[in-house]
């Protein structure tokens, strides 16, 4: 079954960082019902930009209720390269926006 961008409410991540630390970015969405779970989270680093990618897929066929199912998933950054960087966390409406700064 296919894999497909799940939302993504709200995002938690610290607004600065020290070169080499480990960056952990808190990810609270929805699945759209509950025969989704929750798969992946893509990360990729492209300038000062951060995009994570939050990856669900439909473990079932089966007809379900139509209600949406809280998840919290985290995204585990590292290499950062320093400055001003923009965190983007894509999900399936919306995209949510953190500043973050990291020092050398």
């Amino acid at each position: 079954m296919s894999n497909e961008l799940l939302y993504v409410d709200e995002v938690e991540a610290p607004a600065r960082a020290k070169a080499g630390e480990i960056v952990i970015v808190t990810i609270q969405g929805n699945k759209p019902d509950p025969s989704w779970e929750l798969d992946r989270n893509e990360v990729a680093i492209d300038g000062t930009a951060v995009t994570i990618d939050v990856y669900g897929r439909k473990a079932s066929k089966s007809p379900v209720a139509m209600v949406l199912v809280p998840f919290t998933t985290t995204a585990t950054l590292s290499g950062l390269p320093s400055g001003k960087l923009q965190l983007i966390v894509r999900g399936r409406q919306r995209s949510v926006t953190r500043d973050l700064q990291v020092s050398p």
